[in-house]
């Protein structure tokens, strides 16, 4: 499986006036983080889906993932990454 961060990162950055996706469903907002780390999981499984059916998606994750290949330093593992929004949550 392809590494998660290599999919959650935008391969257009967001601009200041893009409305986040959780923005438009408030509702994401009560979600556990638990609940939010399982549906990025399912989310990422279900773009990797669409990409087989969606040649230009499919090129962008092979993009992502080639990217992640010749500099794996460059990102962070999925358990790193749980483990740093597990974090800001304690502070929080």
């Amino acid at each position: 499986m392809a590494d998660p961060k290599s999919l959650l990162e935008p391969a257009n950055p967001p601009s200041y006036y893009t409305v986040m996706v959780i923005e438009q469903h408030p509702a994401l907002h009560s979600l556990s983080v638990e609940d939010k780390l399982q549906l990025s999981e399912e989310l990422c499984l279900d773009a990797l889906l669409d990409a087989q059916r969606n040649p230009a998606l499919r090129e962008q994750v092979q993009q992502r993932l080639q990217e992640y290949r010749d500099d794996p330093d460059s990102g962070i593992s999925w358990d790193d990454l749980k483990g740093k929004i597990f974090s800001r949550q304690r502070v929080a």
